[in-house]
């Protein structure tokens, strides 16, 4: 027996040195018993649900007699009907709510209990006195389980009243329904031809006979640097209206899936094919235009550089291009010369034939000057030379 004890002791011991990180998260962690956790292990949670669904449904119910009633009394109709008061709903649902109620707070008590007892379990360490908690414990955690499940009886006959109740109520509103479908299909028509009329008017009829072809897709070009060096639009100006395109297009193609009728159907489709069309025709007359203005740019990049190869030959700044008007006169300035705004630069039609005087400016695409003076009947004219002054403030 002493050899028992000491083997006893050092098991313990043992457990308590190498197992005692797995111990320790035993015991600091209990078990913890939440009323979310008893609902789903039980049926006593199914309820919450189907009275939901009961309320909304007797609430349509009695909303759909009121409409259905009325509709009838203007219509001079008479029925005998039976009042919702005979049904006793309100009764039904108090009876039912109380009976709820008492539930809940049970299986609270029950979860209740049990995190009490595992608390304490966790706390003794004598298998008599575990065994005497359990024993005490679920005594009275069987008392309120034989409870709970009288109070679970009553709720499932209030739910068969509920369900009868129910039947009796769709069975006085069908009566109605049956009535009520002539005068209802009527409504529809009516309805029917204010949001799907008949097109009359004759320019409208034309339009719906006019024939395009069915197109149903339509293509877009990507942008072109071209467009903000012409100064037609910016690359974001032209992504925001692609954006806008394609918002319309689907727009019209979500509508073409309603299911419309009379004239709404076809003018629908006939906006369809028009709007791809148009873009379509837009698209291409954008990339000509895009097409004739990259040839263009080539073309004056070609003069440009011939330009520059005379200027280089002749030692000149720059030439005189277009003088007609004298505050906008287009000048060409050799490439290797860095000019600044309000420069000024001589003209000259010979070495020393001094013609006038002007002050450069730029833009983004093209180098222009503006006329300050010139010689006694001397005139600005293509291709007369110009010198720029140097450290001109």
């Amino acid at each position: 027996m002493d050899n028992d004890d000491k083997v006893k002791d050092i098991v313990v011991k043992s457990k308590k040195i190498f197992l005692k990180d797995e111990l320790d998260k035993y015991a600091e962690k209990p078990q913890i018993y939440s009323l979310e956790d008893e609902f789903s292990k039980t049926r006593y949670n199914k309820n919450y649900k189907l009275y939901i669904f009961i309320s909304l449904f007797i609430g349509l119910i009695i909303l759909s007699t009121f409409l259905i009633t009325g509709y009838i009394q203007r219509s001079k109709d008479t029925f005998k009907l039976q009042s919702f008061e005979d049904f006793k709903l309100q009764e039904l649902f108090n009876t039912v709510k109380k009976n709820e109620t008492k539930l809940k707070l049970i299986n609270e008590k029950i979860s209740q209990l049990r995190l009490e007892l595992q608390k304490k379990l966790n706390n003794v360490k004598s298998k008599k006195e575990k065994r005497k908690l359990e024993k005490i414990y679920n005594r009275r955690i069987r008392v309120l389980v034989r409870r709970r499940a009288k109070i679970q009886k009553e709720i499932d006959k209030y739910d068969k009243k509920l369900q009868e109740t129910i039947s009796k109520a769709e069975e006085m509103v069908n009566n109605f329904k049956k009535l009520h479908k002539i005068q209802m299909r009527e409504q529809k028509n009516r309805l029917t031809l204010k949001y799907n009329p008949y097109f009359t008017s004759p320019s409208l009829i034309n339009i719906l006979r006019y024939k395009v072809p069915s197109v149903d897709k339509f293509s877009l070009y990507y942008f072109s640097p071209v467009i903000t060096k012409e100064k037609i639009m910016s690359e974001n100006e032209f992504n925001d209206f692609r954006k806008m395109i394609s918002a319309q297009s689907k727009l019209i193609e979500r509508l073409n899936k309603i299911p419309y009728r009379n004239s709404v159907a076809p003018a629908l489709r006939k906006i369809f094919y028009l709007n791809n069309n148009i873009i379509n025709t837009y698209e291409n007359l954008w990339y000509r235009l895009v097409g004739a203005n990259i040839k263009k740019s080539e073309i004056i990049s070609r003069y440009n550089f011939a330009f520059n190869e005379l200027a280089d030959k002749e030692g000149e700044n720059g030439y005189i291009i277009d003088a007609e008007n004298p505050d906008d006169i287009l000048v060409f300035i050799n490439k290797k010369i860095n000019i600044k705004n309000n420069d000024i630069a001589l003209v000259f039609r010979t070495e020393d034939e001094y013609i006038g005087k002007i002050k450069l400016f730029k833009t983004d695409n093209y180098i222009k000057a503006k006329l300050i003076e010139t010689a006694t009947n001397k005139s600005l004219q293509p291709f007369d030379k110009i010198l720029i002054m140097i450290n001109q403030e």
